[in-house]
């Protein structure tokens, strides 16, 4: 579920008011909404508002809702922050002036998505964006247009003139389970030469057993770079830096217990030369070799991960260039983590202005004499007829059953054979007879 809380530095300025309108919108789309306050520290339904209300509409329980809307009264800037922390809530700001706006934004952080100002919506993603890439452009629907949201100014979207072939680094960190990286590894090794006619692949690994893991990756064509396992964070950091060594045009990030197929590549490319700056899946399949089940993740869903639904998986994120030179190639640097990765990089992104966002509403932004996709881009497998699978063992970051629990209905069990038309048939066999061995 997600939890939005209303809040302003003073009283009087309309929150109620506020809430009252998202919630309007909120029930309209068909979204079990709960409209509450804070009482004693407890979330409780919101008087004011079911007074102001339909007096036929019926109040939901906190635990059936898909969207808690919450007005904040009479708490402090640090038990406003505790309260949104404790919720994994984000706020909105009812304020009268720019000053109050900034005051709270330093301690709120991410945490805040935007602010009415004297009755007019500010959203502070744009600020972000046109801080790190200048002025935001809005695409127009159906046309090869987009417009300036300053001036107004029409631009066109011109096509880029590319003769010369992409360079794509597949950066990925190994550890243990000699065999079952030796297949994904020799996967990619066949893999870069199924793309070669359109797309050059750079393979990196970052290791941490010495000879036994360099050997491993070298037999594969792999460029091999040593580190410490342990904190991934800094592991992992370290790869996206050894990628810059290649001159690469785009990195995508793939576990060593992950495959994915020439047409994710393919599509990938394609979008990367029409200058989108981020782009990921929203779904896989999972196979789990001890259980010798096959099945397809739908990706993240209501139930527990209403906030993440817009967001790509973390595996096969692609960065391009010009992203990663806003990055510094960094990402992961002294955060000292081994879990959640993927949410990391997420609010890095969105620290230099990539937000989740569908296609038609991405911003562009204009650079080096071209327009970019500003955005942080996901699709579905089915939709780009890509394919792309994690192998789940005894060793995993995250275990198959951690997805059964978190949402059993996002998990579709499916044959064996859909493999046949995925993967190459030495690749199947080899995935197929792993069991318990590693």
């Amino acid at each position: 579920m997600s939890v939005i809380c209303v809040s302003s530095s003073k009283n009087k300025l309309g929150k109620t008011t506020i809430v009252s309108g998202i919630a309007h919108e909120s029930i309209n789309r068909g979204n079990r909404t709960f409209v509450g306050t804070i009482s004693n520290g407890k979330i409780i339904h919101n008087e004011d508002f079911y007074k102001i209300y339909h007096s036929d509409y019926k109040k939901l329980d906190l635990d059936k809702s898909e969207i808690i809307l919450i007005e904040i009264n009479n708490l402090s800037m640090d038990e406003t922050k505790r309260f949104l922390e404790k919720n994994d809530a984000r706020i909105i700001l009812v304020e009268n002036s720019l000053k109050d706006v900034e005051n709270s934004a330093n301690i709120f952080g991410e945490r805040l998505v935007g602010y009415i100002l004297n009755g007019i919506w500010k959203y502070k993603k744009n600020e972000i964006i046109q801080k790190h890439w200048g002025e935001i452009f809005e695409n127009i629907p159906n046309t090869d247009y987009v417009i300036d949201k300053k001036s107004r100014k029409l631009t066109k979207q011109l096509p880029i003139e590319n003769k010369k072939i992409n360079t794509m680094v597949i950066l990925t960190c190994t550890w243990k389970r000699p065999r079952l990286t030796r297949i994904v590894l020799s996967h990619y090794k066949a893999l870069k030469e199924e793309v070669k006619e359109f797309l050059n692949l750079e393979l990196v690994a970052i290791g941490s057993e010495g000879g036994k893991s360099k050997a491993i990756c070298e037999e594969s064509g792999f460029h091999y770079f040593e580190y410490e396992n342990q904190p991934m964070s800094e592991k992992w950091n370290f790869g996206l830096q050894m990628t810059k060594k290649f001159n690469p045009d785009a990195v995508t990030i793939v576990g060593s217990d992950d495959l994915i197929d020439k047409h994710l590549l393919k599509f990938y490319n394609e979008k990367l030369e029409k200058g989108y700056l981020m782009l990921g899946i929203k779904d896989f399949y999972i196979y789990d070799a001890e259980r010798r089940k096959l099945a397809y993740w739908r990706g993240y869903g209501k139930l527990n991960d209403a906030h993440r639904m817009n967001e790509t998986i973390g595996l096969a994120r692609c960065l391009s260039r010009p992203l990663l030179d806003k990055l510094n190639f960094n990402i992961w640097n002294d955060l000292n983590i081994s879990r959640n990765l993927d949410g990391a990089m997420t609010t890095r992104l969105k620290e230099v202005g990539i937000y989740p966002v569908s296609e038609t509403k991405m911003p562009y932004i204009y650079l080096k004499n071209r327009l970019y996709g500003a955005g942080h881009l996901g699709y579905k497998l089915k939709e780009i007829e890509g394919f792309a699978i994690d192998i789940k063992t005894k060793t995993n970051v995250t275990s198959f059953d951690r997805y059964l629990a978190r949402d059993p209905d996002s998990i579709e069990y499916l044959d064996g054979d859909f493999l046949a038309s995925k993967l190459n048939e030495n690749t199947i066999e080899e995935v197929m007879t792993l069991g318990n061995e590693e």
